[in-house]
């Protein structure tokens, strides 16, 4: 058994979606397919929160319509028969209305209700590819995320109980396994002992991914997404990356934690605990390169760069007049001439520039944290030097 997940850097046109049915379709053993919100759907429904909130109730029904909008138009192109589809749909709309004019009159926005209009984002995708596999003759079982993942009270940030999704795995999701091949549930969501609906932050479909893989012990967890595999730098900002093939659960750790976007920061824990491969793999090429996550001993020799915009308040003693933007720089390497040559170049770039460059060093990885006009030069000079 796998547990396979698919997000909307792969779910958001056409070649998508068939590239999802065609890699699904060749498969020979069950699977459970997690399933988050198409394309940019969570940010817009997040907008539209707070546009009806700061603004009016009528400019948060433009952004819905949009959305909206946006599912019609993907059922008319792929599902031959959209009826049960938009049922759904329109029952989406509406309670998106209530919510959205209960938060215009009150000038409220409880977290609460925040999670409950995000989550809709996931209900909308789980029905659709439901009906899309369906119309491709892949009959898979649609089950209620909130039925199996349990999380505690931190609206937005949601933790799971792992027991308590365990006993729901073993008692409702597996019974349904029996009888069906494909099972789907929406990533990102749960229900707390409430009943309430929870989210359990961004980006952690991948999560839900990892808890259900850990829990009936899959022979792989795989990651589907528009890149072949966890590369040396962004390929969306560096051309010509080099796929890192193995990680160890360690290693993979770091990079979440230093905010690698493909693995969300708690993902790993039970795959490592239960010895279960992570693969992150590309949906539109789906026979080519790849990382594997598996607890093996050695250390990656692949040096990795990460980059993301920085958190100001984590470095307030650092910068205390900075006003530019700065951009926190992340390396993960073991080779000591690349370590020696990334110092030697931040404090090159530091004197001839006069510009603020802070570097440390945490476990494995190497820190720049600079000035954003000057980071895509850093990142280059890098990967450069990963190259050669």
């Amino acid at each position: 058994m796998k547990v396979m997940k698919f997000g909307g850097s792969v779910l958001h046109h056409e070649a998508g979606f068939q590239a999802m049915v065609d890699i699904i379709g060749k498969q020979q053993d069950k699977h459970i397919l997690v399933i988050s919100a198409f394309s940019d759907i969570t940010r817009k429904l997040d907008r539209m929160m707070h546009i009806t909130l700061n603004a009016s109730y009528e400019d948060g029904i433009l952004l819905l319509n949009d959305i909206i909008q946006y599912h019609e138009m993907l059922s008319s192109l792929l599902l031959p028969h959209q009826e049960r589809f938009h049922i759904v749909l329109e029952r989406v709309s509406l309670q998106l209305q209530r919510l959205l004019k209960g938060i215009s009159l009150t000038k409220e926005l409880s977290p609460r209700i925040h999670d409950v209009i995000l989550s809709q984002g996931e209900v909308l995708a789980t029905h659709f590819i439901s009906e899309l596999l369906d119309t491709h003759g892949i009959h898979a079982h649609l089950i209620d995320a909130g039925d199996i993942i349990i999380t505690n009270d931190d609206y937005g940030s949601a933790k799971p109980i792992e027991h308590m999704i365990s006993h729901n795995v073993n008692t409702v999701l597996i019974p349904e396994l029996q009888t069906h091949d494909h099972i789907i549930i929406a990533g990102f969501i749960g229900k707390n002992i409430h009943g309430d609906c929870t989210t359990m932050g961004y980006e952690s479909s991948n999560l839900t991914a990892a808890l259900l893989g850990s829990i009936v012990h899959a022979d792989e967890i795989m990651i589907w997404t528009d890149v072949s595999g966890i590369r040396t730098a962004d390929p969306k900002h560096i051309p010509h990356t080099q796929c890192v093939p193995t990680l160890n659960y360690v290693e993979a750790q770091e990079l979440a934690d230093n905010g690698l976007k493909l693995l969300h920061h708690w993902m790993l824990d039970l795959p490592k605990k239960h010895s279960i491969p992570v693969s992150i793999a590309n949906a539109f090429d789906d026979q080519g390169e790849k990382t594997i996550i598996c607890n093996r001993n050695e250390q990656s020799t692949s040096s990795i760069i990460i980059s993301n915009p920085l958190e100001p308040s984590l470095f307030k003693h650092i910068f205390h007049d900075q006003q530019e933007n700065m951009v926190h720089i992340s390396i993960l390497t073991r080779d000591a001439m690349m370590i020696q040559k990334i110092y030697a170049m931040a404090s090159e770039l530091a004197m001839q520039h006069l510009i603020i460059i802070k570097t440390y060093e945490s476990k494995s990885m190497h820190h720049i944290i600079a000035p954003e006009t000057c980071s895509k030069v850093i990142i280059h000079t890098l990967h450069t030097m990963i190259e050669h």
